[in-house]
């Protein structure tokens, strides 16, 4: 029966190796990865439903060592995200919020994120830049969806979004 071992063992190890070359590769739990070589990525995947599916970190970078996105800093100052959001190619099309939302973005405060809870459909977000608050959309960038409990944009209808689900949702922080 060696030979049979033997056997299987090569099967399941083209099976996984057909698979990644595929995209297919499946994940299990709350596994999250980074693809790209970069020292400050925003963008990164993360295991839904056993499928990998590709997120975006907005107005954060992804921190390999904690697994989560994280606001700017001194090491990853986020120039190309300022960039983008104001002034760049790419700028965004920003809407400046009205008065009778209650958002607190004071002068003090730059790169801070908020969920557009008034969008029923969760693809934009509000963002706080020393005391200006502005609405963008994740749509900008090809996502979907914005994610507040990962502060990021996304393709997927994560069970973890509390905006999408919003009716007796867990709103701990994920990723500590």
């Amino acid at each position: 029966m060696p030979g049979l071992s033997y056997l299987l063992l090569a099967a399941f190890i083209a099976s996984l190796t057909y698979q990644e070359v595929h995209g297919q590769i499946e994940c299990y739990g709350h596994q999250v990865k980074v693809n790209s070589a970069e020292s400050c990525p925003v963008v990164y995947n993360v295991c839904e439903r056993n499928r990998w599916a590709e997120a975006m970190c907005v107005g954060t970078f992804f921190n390999r060592t904690s697994g989560r996105c994280e606001p700017f800093n001194n090491r990853c100052p986020g120039d190309e995200f300022k960039e983008r959001m104001f002034t760049g190619r790419k700028k965004r099309s920003v809407t400046p919020v009205d008065c009778s939302r209650s958002y607190d973005c004071p002068k003090s405060l730059t790169n801070f994120v908020f969920p557009d809870w008034e969008n029923r459909n969760c693809d934009s977000y509000v963002y706080c830049s020393a005391g200006v608050l502005m609405i963008s959309s994740c749509k900008i960038d090809g996502y979907l969806y914005y994610n507040p409990r990962r502060s990021s944009c996304e393709n997927v209808t994560s069970t973890f979004n509390t905006c999408l689900m919003r009716g007796g949702t867990d709103l701990t922080p994920l990723f500590l």
